[in-house]
């Protein structure tokens, strides 16, 4: 799928398909941090923290993607 460029230059969380037998993570857009999925909590709980880090990680690497307005 292809992003429209504004869509590009903002952070976004992104999934990283595993490859034989790795677990899934996830991966900010912008420079590849990445978010790997608690397998000791369940799905809902994992996905929340990874939620969470994300956030966490925009405020503090990607400030600009909070005071920028969205694309549409």
């Amino acid at each position: 799928m292809r992003l429209p460029p504004a869509m590009k230059e903002r952070a976004q969380l992104i999934v990283n398909v595993p490859v034989r037998g790795e677990p899934m993570v996830y991966q900010c857009s912008l420079c590849g941090q990445v978010f790997p999925l608690s397998e000791e909590r369940t799905p809902k709980q994992a996905m929340s923290e990874v939620r969470a880090a994300f956030q966490e990680h925009i405020r503090e690497s990607h400030p600009e993607d909070i005071t920028r307005p969205m694309a549409q």
